[in-house]
């Protein structure tokens, strides 16, 4: 158990390295544009580009922790999905 645990802790501090990177990048380009004297014009054309990157960070942190829960329970991993021209 304490070799899940571990993995867990290190699933853990990975992404909130990464979150605090990711909110980082916004503030960073709002201080330089407001120092520039842009305003908040900058922040506001980048909002897709900022909810990509959550929703992408969001999904592989769900799918890290998927998979250490799986592998606790000791369930196999499921078979690799096989495209539309392979054969069965």
């Amino acid at each position: 158990m304490n070799n899940f645990n571990k993995k867990k802790k290190l699933i853990y501090r990975k992404f909130f390295i990464g979150y605090c990177s990711f909110f980082c990048i916004p503030f960073f380009f709002l201080s330089f544009s407001l120092l520039q004297g842009a305003g908040w014009k900058p922040i506001i054309s980048g909002i897709p580009l900022y909810v990509t990157i959550f929703i992408g960070l969001t999904y592989q942190f769900i799918k890290e922790l998927r998979a250490l829960a799986r592998e606790e329970r000791g369930e196999p991993e499921p078979p690799p999905k096989k495209n539309y021209w392979e054969q069965d």
